[in-house]
């Protein structure tokens, strides 16, 4: 099965302009595009992201993957809370 994730995400209650979280926010045109305002944290990124996947999949049974793969130094996410990765 092929969906549009920004369609998924419509789907559940999320629109252009959302607050996700403390400074991260739908895209004003792109439901599906996050976009960075004062307050935002890469920890913040990773976590609306974690989030906004859970929810998708407890709401449709699938399992959104982020783009694109996130580089550079990244610490505890829900996914991965014990571990500090380095990646260069």
């Amino acid at each position: 099965m092929h969906a549009s994730a920004g369609w998924l995400l419509e789907h559940i209650g999320y629109r252009p302009a959302y607050k996700i979280a403390a400074g991260i926010r739908c895209s004003e045109r792109r439901t599906l595009t996050l976009t960075a305002h004062d307050g935002a944290t890469a920890v913040g990124f990773a976590q609306a992201l974690t989030e906004l996947s859970a929810q998708v999949e407890i709401a449709t049974g699938i399992k959104l993957r982020p783009e694109p793969t996130l580089v550079g130094a990244w610490t505890a996410t829900a996914n991965d809370p014990q571990q500090t990765k380095e990646i260069k």
